[in-house]
C-alpha cells in the first residue's frame, strides 16, 4: 500500500464506489434505531438491547469496512 502526499492510499477504489457501503450502513443503522424506539416505547426492554448490541456491531463493522477502503 503507498500513499500520495496527501495521506490517500494509491490503490483505494475511488469515493464513489464506497458511497453504497455508506448509505446502505447509513439506511440500515435508522431502521433499527427506529426498531429500537419502537421496542422501548412498547416495553420490550430486553428486545431494544439486543437490537442496540446487533447495531453498535454491525457499525463497527462497517467502519472498518470502509477505513480498509480508504
Amino acid at each position: 500500500m503507498t500513499e500520495n502526499e496527501r495521506g490517500v492510499r494509491q490503490d483505494a477504489p475511488p469515493q464513489h464506489e464506497l458511497w453504497p457501503i455508506t448509505l446502505a450502513a447509513l439506511d440500515d443503522a435508522i431502521a433499527r434505531t427506529i426498531a429500537i424506539r419502537e421496542a422501548i416505547e412498547d416495553g420490550a426492554y430486553g428486545y431494544a438491547a439486543r437490537v442496540a448490541e446487533d447495531l453498535e456491531h454491525d457499525l463497527a463493522g462497517n467502519l472498518h469496512q470502509l477505513r480498509d477502503a480508504a
